[in-house]
């Protein structure tokens, strides 16, 4: 993200990050409070705190080889299918874009722990956004609303982890909001 940052000639940026995205944002933001005017987590722990998953879960992922793999057990995590049949093919479909990411990066990722408290000291302007049916980004979410003063955090009915998939009109509406107030 630094690097494509500096490619784009971008000094300060909004940046927004869905799941995994997450901890990719809140590491920058972590490192460079000062190039980040507001950060956005949807579904994330932003690698601040750690998302937590059923045991089942964990025994699930632990098996896996692929990506594809992964992203079919990550999907069931939260009844995604069966609230969404006809967007899990089309996940399923977009899925398979990743199919050569390297599956052994997921432990490193999920590993990775960054201090929230550049972002505390720097007053950075966040939108927390969870979805009522994810099993495990909340409980984070509401750990970084704690501790970073004027966060705005928000709980979507009847949606899971694919939150901006699932409500996009109610996750879109969020997000402009938050940003419209930024100005």
């Amino acid at each position: 993200l630094e690097a494509l940052l500096a490619h784009l000639n971008v000094g300060k940026a909004i940046l927004c990050g869905q799941s995994m995205g997450g901890a990719t944002v809140g590491g920058y933001a972590s490192r460079h409070p000062d190039r980040v005017t507001a950060l956005i987590l949807s579904c994330s722990g932003g690698g601040f705190f750690p998302v937590t998953h059923s045991e089942a879960f964990k025994q699930s992922i632990a098996n896996v080889k692929t990506y594809e793999e992964f992203s079919k057990v990550a999907i069931e995590q939260d009844n995604f299918p069966q609230r969404h049949p006809v967007l899990r093919f089309l996940f399923d479909s977009m899925a398979q874009l990743n199919h050569s990411f390297p599956i052994a990066r997921l432990a490193d990722l999920r590993g990775r722990k960054f201090s929230i408290e550049p972002l505390v000291q720097a007053k950075t302007p966040a939108l927390l956004l969870g979805g009522e049916d994810d099993n495990g980004a909340n409980g984070a979410l509401r750990q970084i609303h704690q501790l970073l003063p004027g966060s705005q955090f928000h709980i979507v009915p009847n949606a899971g982890h694919l939150l901006f998939f699932e409500a996009p009109e109610v996750y879109n509406k969020l997000v402009l909001d938050f940003l419209l107030g930024l100005a």
